[in-house]
């Protein structure tokens, strides 16, 4: 599954000149206690890390594109089956993700790998944190089934082909929130990029700030709710229903 489905990228400045520069003291002290106590888990997550980070991005929704990443899934998930790991070493690891960014392939291989963390982790409720990260994140929740959170914005594809469960973003969401989605929720406390709900079939996204560009676009179903602004509702929606600031506008 590719995540990305417009050309351009969101990503956000950098986060900070300093390792810690602009965070708050409590993430502060959650990063300096990362750096300096781990676990097997996270030790094991690390590890198996420097196989993927070459892994390139697949272009679209091609064939070509789809099989590139089904294999990339198909390698995590062989190489974390006997991971024994808990919800809270998940939120861990992405803490230790600042350490990795300069890898040329950051943002798809960290959404591809922390999605098939969560998947696989017998609980639920994971936290992400992304607020220290200069490189946002892309495909975060690809296939979801679980409730996580994140603490922080994130780039492409929030929530992609999701099947079920519940995501919540603290932040802002870059192109593509819920893209191909079937089923759970997506909420954006903050603002969302292009494309909300394109190619989605069921489910409900929420977004508390504004979405830009189309809405719906060739939705076939579920529901979009946005309680600020919106650019446009797309054209080439099918079925589903859109509702801005509680009242509905769309119903096909």
């Amino acid at each position: 599954m590719a995540h990305a489905v417009r050309s351009g990228k969101n990503e956000a400045p950098a986060a900070a000149s300093s390792k810690f520069g602009g965070f708050g003291p409590e993430i502060e002290r959650q990063i300096r206690k990362q750096d300096l106590v781990s676990n097997p888990a996270i030790e094991e997550m690390k590890g198996a890390w420097a196989g993927f980070k070459e892994f390139a991005m697949p272009d679209g929704f091609n064939e070509d594109a789809i099989d590139i990443a089904s294999g990339h899934q198909f390698a995590i998930r062989g190489a974390i089956k006997n991971m024994i790991y808990r919800a809270k070493d998940v939120e861990n690891f992405s803490i230790s993700l600042s350490g990795f960014q300069d890898d040329m392939n950051f943002p798809y291989v960290a959404g591809l790998y922390l999605s098939i963390l969560i998947d696989s982790c017998p609980e639920d409720g994971a936290i992400i944190h992304t607020i220290h990260l200069a490189r946002l994140i892309d495909g975060l929740g690809s296939h979801n089934r679980k409730r996580f959170s994140v603490d922080g914005d994130v780039n492409e594809s929030i929530g992609g082909q999701m099947t079920d469960g519940a995501i919540i973003v603290s932040g802002n969401a870059g192109n593509g929130v819920g893209a191909g989605m079937t089923g759970g929720i997506i909420t954006v406390k903050g603002d969302a990029g292009e494309g909300v709900g394109y190619t989605m079939r069921g489910g409900t996204i929420i977004v508390e700030g504004s979405a830009k560009g189309d809405v719906g676009d060739w939705m076939e179903g579920g529901e979009i709710r946005i309680e600020g602004r919106i650019d446009i509702i797309a054209n080439s929606m099918k079925h589903g229903k859109i509702f801005h600031k509680g009242e509905l506008i769309v119903d096909k």
